[in-house]
């Protein structure tokens, strides 16, 4: 479970998000919707602990962040839109350290079943031998998702998960998320409206650093006065 609690941050003078409440529940997918600019990437990055609130808290698995940081982000794996990784290190060696690195726990054949199940779960069995800088976005992307899956975390944040996919790759992925669903906490950000109908329990709807609204599509519906979510997005955004 996620928990903001008046969760504001600054960047100097511009206020990026503004006393942000809402919880996103263990077992569902919450969506983070907003147009681009809203403070989606922001909310994110503070409930992984990349940064943390100028006023307010947010707890995880109800963990502070800002107190417990290092327990918090062991339980949380985070697909950012861009990731980063070392480009010369090839897909298999990439996945493999970061098993032994996240699970020190882990046996040898504990690390090589576990690398069988993310391989699988990621589909990107055909470019283990590939190093990384050779990867298209696509796979990539499918990277990020096996390295957040690594930790074995309960938290999941995706920040635009569907940013540079082809159809193909996008309806895998939303059967990946739909998967993790049905064990974990679910925090996607998007500003397509497609994939909050196709993933999301509840939604977020975030304009210019605070909440509009928050609930179900068809309350966010009621809320706004409007027949569809396209239209009730639009209402709140204006």
């Amino acid at each position: 479970m996620i928990e903001l609690k008046s969760f504001t941050k600054n960047y100097g003078k511009i206020k990026a998000v503004d006393n942000v409440s809402f919880t996103a529940p263990q077992k569902q997918v919450t969506g983070l919707v907003g147009l681009n600019g809203a403070g989606k990437t922001t909310i994110l990055k503070a409930i992984a602990g990349i940064h943390f609130p100028d006023s307010g808290s947010i707890l995880v698995n109800g963990i502070s962040v800002e107190d417990n940081p290092v327990i918090v982000k062991s339980q949380v794996g985070f697909v950012s839109e861009q990731p980063n990784f070392i480009p010369d290190f090839r897909v298999l060696e990439f996945l493999k350290s970061e098993l032994e690195i996240r699970r020190p726990e882990l046996s040898k054949k504990e690390v090589d079943e576990e690398l069988e199940k993310l391989v699988e779960s990621t589909w990107i069995g055909d470019v283990l031998t590939k190093k990384i800088k050779e990867l298209s976005k696509g796979y990539r992307q499918r990277l990020s998702f096996a390295r957040a899956l690594a930790g074995n975390p309960s938290v999941i944040l995706l920040d635009e998960p569907a940013s540079g996919l082809d159809p193909r790759q996008i309806v895998e992925m939303r059967n990946l998320v739909l998967s993790l669903a049905t064990e974990k906490t679910i925090l996607i950000s998007t500003h397509i409206l497609q994939e909050i109908d196709a993933l999301c329990n509840t939604i977020a709807v975030i304009h210019k650093g605070t909440l509009k609204a928050f609930g179900t599509e068809k309350e966010i519906c009621d809320f706004s006065g409007e027949k569809n979510m396209e239209a009730a997005f639009l209402r709140l955004t204006e």
